[in-house]
């Protein structure tokens, strides 16, 4: 199948969105809980939730970043299939060209 990206069905555009957002999440979420767990684990206090914090916030912004560097490089959508056409212009009313009888 080799349709380009604009010409997909709807289904197939969510489901990539889907696959990013929830890519991000786990990206930002689960150092997180892995710090909170290692803080429980070696009986620190905050220490490795922090850091954990610190690379999940640093590792989902690369990703943002790196996903709006590919956005870019992709050319404009193609407005062939898309020309409008602008309506007509009203004819303007004629005129009279006497006013008396």
């Amino acid at each position: 199948m080799n349709t380009s990206r604009q010409e997909r069905p709807w289904l197939a555009a969510a489901a990539e969105w889907t696959s990013k957002i929830t890519t991000l999440a786990g990206q930002m979420v689960l150092p997180v809980l892995a710090g909170l767990w290692l803080d429980r684990v070696v009986g620190t206090v905050w220490i490795f939730l922090v850091l954990g914090a610190a690379l999940g916030f640093t590792s989902g912004m690369y990703q943002l970043v790196l996903w709006v560097r590919a956005g870019a490089r992709e050319p404009p959508r193609s407005t062939a299939n898309q020309q409008t056409k602008s309506p007509p212009s009203p004819n303007p009313p004629s005129l009279p060209t006497h006013l008396g009888p």
